[in-house]
């Protein structure tokens, strides 16, 4: 074991701990019985959201099998937010890589249909000698950021694709209003993630090219700026003033 500490592998003795099992939030549930008698009268509507999470989820899965790849521990994967269920099997986990697994991390099912996230775990701590046997991902090269970080957008892509050759490799659809639906969210997810923009997996694609490009990691004040200019961007796109973004996919769509 001593030996073991030396050489950096002191994750492989830690441990965190959550609840295991099925747990409920008992706000996230009364949204969530709210969402569904609204939703009840609405099929176009429901259709749009049964899609949106079913997108969200294949690229939260993409960002968890890329993060799994590289020997990341994945804390938390989560579709949608405000936390309606949640389940994990093991309450108490290693942080060794070896021995994580899907039963390790957190599922969690939300209300609030506007995207979701994959956490993983991170260290205050040096780089160890050897980052690919290390469980956090900032401790992995650049290079492997940059592909856990677009894993969910190269996801979306591929289920746009599949969708389009479904469709007979058309964006017009006729009476199929769930593929239409997961062609356009797909596509959708894809080109908003793209953006450079914090929170978005854009911001973090760029600067882990940019710590490829220049071989050192961006300031803490760049990254602050960055952040702050990021999400006052986010803000004004997203809620402000959408008609750039909605104008930008329906003329990728032909619509």
């Amino acid at each position: 074991m001593e030996q073991d500490f030396n050489n950096g592998e002191w994750w492989r003795y830690r441990q965190y701990h959550d609840k295991d099992g099925i747990e409920l939030n008992v706000v996230g549930l009364v949204l969530l019985a709210a969402g569904i008698v609204f939703l009840w009268e609405d099929p176009q509507l429901t259709t749009f959201i049964i899609c949106l999470a079913i997108n969200v989820l294949l690229h939260e899965c993409g960002h968890y099998a890329a993060g799994r790849a590289f020997r990341c521990v994945v804390r938390r994967v989560a579709v949608f937010f405000v936390p309606a269920i949640s389940y994990k099997q093991r309450a108490t986990s290693s942080y060794d890589p070896d021995t994580h697994s899907w039963r390790d991390t957190v599922w969690i099912l939300g209300v609030i249909p506007f995207g979701g996230y994959t956490s993983f775990e991170a260290a205050n701590t040096p780089t160890p000698a050897d980052p690919r046997r290390s469980p956090f991902l900032n401790h992995k090269p650049a290079w492997q950021r940059l592909v856990v970080n677009t894993a969910g957008i190269l996801v979306n892509i591929v289920t746009f694709l599949v969708c389009f050759a479904i469709n007979g490799f058309s964006l017009i659809t006729a009476g199929n209003p769930w593929l239409s639906t997961m062609m356009y969210l797909s596509l959708s997810l894809s080109i908003l993630n793209l953006l450079p923009l914090y929170p978005l997996d854009g911001s973090a694609a760029a600067t882990s090219i940019y710590e490829i490009i220049s071989g050192k990691k961006p300031s803490k004040t760049f990254m602050t700026c960055y952040m702050v200019v990021g999400v006052a961007l986010f803000i004004y796109l997203f809620w402000i003033n959408p008609t750039f973004l909605n104008n930008l996919i329906s003329l990728i769509m032909g619509r």
